[in-house]
């Protein structure tokens, strides 16, 4: 049934991103010699305004504003403009450690 399986992948997303992140925090204090020099304040400043007012303001906006085939275009967009991102920064990267000189007109 849908709702056995959908209650069972939050159950595994959740369990994955918490051991993720907790052994990316574990790590983090190793690496940095200390609780304190381990969070990324600056970082945090941004993350958590941005999480309430948009944990606020999104489920308005869905289900008001936007028609389900709009989000799903703009959420393609959006990922694919992101992975365009990284994979040009990714082939960029390549060719300037490996030392390929690409030709310029």
């Amino acid at each position: 049934p849908a709702d056995r399986a959908a209650g069972t992948s939050v159950a595994v997303v959740t369990f994955t991103t918490a051991a993720a992140a907790i052994v990316q925090f574990v790590e983090l204090v190793q690496v940095q010699g200390g609780l304190q020099d381990a969070i990324p304040w600056s970082l945090l400043s941004f993350t958590v305004p941005g999480v309430l007012i948009g944990g606020q303001v999104a489920p308005l906006l869905a289900g008001r504003v936007f028609a389900d085939d709009d989000l799903r275009r703009a959420a393609s967009f959006v990922f694919g403009f992101v992975g365009a991102a990284f994979a040009t920064s990714l082939l960029t990267n390549y060719i300037e450690n490996v030392g390929i000189i690409l030709p310029t007109r």
